[in-house]
C-alpha cells in the first residue's frame, strides 16, 4: 500500500513540477508542513546554523528527497547542539527526487535512529497554494492557462531575487557570486536574514 502511495506521489509531482516548475520553494514545504503537523518554531538560529523546525522533541531538518544524506547530517548535528531528537522531513517535488533515495533514506534515518517523515503524505498542492494566496484555477480550466502562468511568474519573481545561506543566516542579491551557490541555502524576501558584506543583500 505505501509502495503504490510512493508511485502515486512521484507520477504527480513529476507532472505538477513540469507544469508549475520551482514555484514551491524549501520553505513552502517547512511552513505548511509545520502548520500542518509539528508547530514548532520555524528558522530557530543557534550557534551551529539555522533549525528548521524546533519542537519541544525534536530538531528537523527540511529538505528533498535527493538530498536526504546531507538532510540526515544536519539533523543529527541540530539534534545534538539542541538537545532534541533528530528528525528529517522530506519532500517529493521534481524529478530527482526518486523512489530509490526515498527507500534509501526511510532506511538510514531507522538505522540512524531519525524521526522521519514525507511531507507529501501531510501537504497537499492545495495546501501549498493557499499558503502562497494564490487562487487555483476551476478544476475544468486549464492548468496552462495564462491567469495560472501570470500568478506562477509573480511568486518566481519574488522568490528569486535574493537568496538566504540557511548556515549561517546570510542575504545574497543576485549580483553576488554565492547568489543561488551555497551548500545550504533558500530563496527568500529582501528583508530576511543578514545582508552580506560583499553584495550588500
Amino acid at each position: 500500500m505505501r509502495r503504490l502511495l510512493l508511485l502515486t506521489l512521484i507520477a504527480f509531482f513529476g507532472v505538477f513540477s513540469l507544469a508549475d516548475a520551482q514555484s514551491y520553494s524549501e520553505s513552502d514545504w517547512q511552513m505548511a508542513f509545520n502548520a500542518k503537523v509539528t508547530r514548532g518554531e520555524v528558522e530557530v538560529q543557534h550557534p551551529t546554523g539555522r533549525i528548521d523546525i524546533l519542537t519541544n522533541e525534536y530538531a528537523i531538518e527540511v529538505d528533498h528527497v535527493r538530498n536526504y544524506l546531507a538532510g540526515i547530517k544536519q539533523a543529527l548535528q541540530y539534534a545534538a547542539a539542541a538537545k532534541r531528537k533528530p528528525g528529517l522531513a522530506l519532500f517529493m517535488d521534481g524529478g530527482e527526487d526518486t523512489a530509490q533515495a526515498l527507500d534509501a533514506a526511510r532506511k538510514l534515518c531507522a538505522e540512524s535512529e531519525v524521526r522521519f517523515w514525507l511531507i507529501n503524505e501531510f501537504v497537499s498542492v492545495n495546501d501549498l497554494v493557499a499558503q502562497k494566496g494564490i487562487t487555483a484555477p476551476p478544476a475544468r480550466q486549464s492548468p496552462s492557462s495564462s491567469s495560472v502562468r501570470t500568478a506562477t511568474e509573480q511568486v518566481q519573481t519574488v522568490e528569486k531575487t535574493h537568496w538566504m545561506n540557511t548556515s549561517s543566516g546570510v542575504r545574497h542579491n543576485r549580483s553576488c557570486r554565492w547568489f543561488g551557490n551555497t551548500k545550504n541555502g533558500r530563496y527568500c524576501r529582501p528583508d530576511e536574514g543578514r545582508p552580506c558584506g560583499q553584495c550588500g543583500g
